[in-house]
């Protein structure tokens, strides 16, 4: 019990200054006691988009924002991890060839849902939060009727691979897909970034 309170009342009091403006930087004492059942995840809204630029900064500038605009427009739902103040997310997409470097796919079966870009802030990681945001993903799908889901491995990452496969993904195909994608950063410049990647698939 005494965990508990301490743990819950540590993370209060982290949120409440951070709302107020006080961006302390993330460290992994903060996270020490951390649970997955301490971890709330929901999807992003205004409010939300100050503290994820301050905790969870991008080179993309306007990710944050663009996403919620796209969860806006019905297209997907992006998810936050939170503990206190945001430590991941993950999105979800509808309909994968909404997601630009899906469109190169054909097809995929009715009822194949996406989810992507999988992120927990360095100091929260190997606490079940990765786990905990794929699992409320999941189900969000499964309430949206989804009966299949994507994912996506980049070639230089093969020990996601292996994750993917023990949650029970398997190859979409034989093919390595080229994933590009186009950002611009805090300062205006556009930049173009690209990899190779295979897709995964499992059933929900």
């Amino acid at each position: 019990m005494k965990k508990y309170l301490y743990t819950a009342a540590r993370r209060i009091l982290y949120s409440l200054r951070a709302r107020r403006g006080y961006f302390r930087p993330i460290g992994p004492l903060v996270f020490k006691h951390i649970t997955p059942d301490d971890v709330v995840v929901k999807k992003v809204c205004e409010q939300d988009i100050k503290l994820l630029d301050n905790f969870l900064p991008s080179k993309h500038f306007s990710k944050h924002s663009d996403r919620l605009q796209a969860q806006t427009n019905g297209k997907m739902e992006y998810l936050i991890a939170w503990y206190g103040v945001p430590i991941g997310y993950i999105l979800a997409v509808w309909n994968p060839t909404d997601a630009e470097p899906l469109k190169q796919l054909r097809n995929l079966k009715e009822g194949t849902s996406y989810l992507e870009d999988l992120y927990v802030h360095p100091a929260a990681r190997g606490k079940g939060v990765a786990k905990r945001l794929w699992d409320a993903g999941d189900q969000r799908l499964r309430e949206k009727g989804y009966t299949a889901v994507l994912g996506t491995v980049m070639l230089t990452n093969p020990e996601m691979e292996g994750t993917h496969i023990r949650r029970g993904y398997r190859l979409l195909d034989d093919n390595i897909y080229d994933y590009e994608t186009v950002f611009t950063d805090k300062n205006g410049v556009i930049h173009k970034w690209s990899t190779k990647v295979k897709y995964f698939i499992r059933d929900l």
